[in-house]
């Protein structure tokens, strides 16, 4: 049976409207660049930006504190782990601890001897002057001590207190040759032991009389 021209013209008209709406695509919230951020609801679905499902994973709907971020507490520049923390160049283990050159190892220890007395005589046969001298290393340990004095500013020569190690206690007595009777003269005295620590100068002003 032939269908009449008014059925034949509603079936074309409905065929193509169902073409043109299969032919506009359908929008979507994000599809085109700022739209998760605009304000507005593109796709019309009442869900506006980051509140759209079609936005998740938007750059500006991730979050931008989670724990993997440059400013986390577990990853950034500033957290435990960085170069400030307890692993860094000035940590206990730096040059500077207990195991450096001038730790508690070294060949120094550290303890300075001192001079504890001076009396001096005046031999007029010489004519000289000499002193006896008192001295304590608090660690034991003088081993052959270093005297180091000057007379009137002018140094000395160096002498060493015997050929064998000391303890704590020394006494010895220098001589100063060659001075002018009546004449008073200023007299500087230092100790030094055989860890190189030396002793605080004791001075000492005697007249040759």
């Amino acid at each position: 049976m032939l269908k009449s021209p008014s059925r034949r013209l509603l079936l074309i008209s409905t065929v193509a409207l169902l073409l043109m709406l299969q032919g506009c695509p359908q929008d979507i919230e994000g599809n085109q660049p700022g739209e998760c951020s605009d304000g507005a609801d593109n796709d019309s679905d009442t869900y506006f930006d980051c509140n759209d499902s079609d936005c998740y994973g938007a750059p500006n709907c991730l979050g931008g504190d989670d724990d993997d971020d440059a400013t986390d507490d577990d990853d950034d520049a500033t957290d435990d782990d960085d170069a400030t923390d307890d692993d860094d160049a000035t940590d206990d283990d730096d040059a500077a601890d207990d195991d450096d050159a001038a730790d508690d190892d070294d060949t120094s220890d550290g303890v300075a001897p001192y001079i504890s007395d001076v009396t001096y005589n005046y031999d007029a046969s010489g004519p000289k002057l000499v002193f006896s001298l008192q001295a304590h290393d608090p660690d034991g340990a003088f081993g052959v001590p270093l005297l180091l004095w000057s007379v009137d500013g002018v140094a000395q020569a160096p002498a060493n207190i015997g050929s064998t190690p000391l303890g704590a206690d020394v006494a010895f007595d220098v001589e100063l040759h060659g001075v002018t009777p009546g004449s008073t003269y200023s007299v500087l005295f230092a100790i030094q032991d055989a860890d190189g620590n030396l002793s605080e100068g004791y001075l000492v002003s005697a007249t040759a009389s």
